[in-house]
């Protein structure tokens, strides 16, 4: 008698293939789950977009929030915290990256959802990857932080 996967079984699939380096493999994982109207939870979309941040890059991960959203799945601070971890890390901060940031960190005040990342360090580390290339230099006057309040 076959057993139907349940919601800790495609988590155990998904956290076991994203550590080992296979985030596409664990998108497929995901993509077979929704198939089966099975529904993850938050703490599976969080792994998917750590390791989404760290494979594919900060764009792709931000569609896959965009769809986590838009299957009523809720980020938590841990979520956020994941994402804005990951532009900050990325190293290459374009203006698309930026405004993604400081969406994130706009929504999660709005959600009573404090950051545990260092905003001033996306701040500052952007601005210094803007300062050495042609880009135009980011306001320091605006930061952060202050879209929050």
């Amino acid at each position: 008698m076959p057993v139907e996967p349940n919601a800790y079984t495609y988590y155990t699939l998904i956290r076991g293939l994203c550590g080992r380096g296979r985030a596409a493999n664990a998108l497929a994982v995901l993509d077979d789950m929704l198939r089966r109207r099975c529904v993850p939870d938050v703490v599976s979309y969080t792994i998917l977009l750590e390791a989404t941040c760290k494979r594919s890059g900060n764009k792709q991960a931000m569609k896959l929030l965009d769809e986590m959203r838009a299957k009523g799945c809720t980020p938590d601070i841990v979520t956020y915290n994941v994402v804005v971890n990951g532009i900050r890390q990325e190293g290459r901060c374009t203006a698309e990256r930026w405004e993604d940031a400081e969406e994130l960190m706009a929504e999660m005040g709005q959600k009573g959802c404090p950051p545990n990342v260092k905003p001033r360090a996306v701040r500052t580390g952007s601005q210094l990857r803007w300062r050495a290339s042609s880009r135009p230099q980011i306001n320091p006057r605006r930061p952060l932080v202050a879209k929050m309040r």
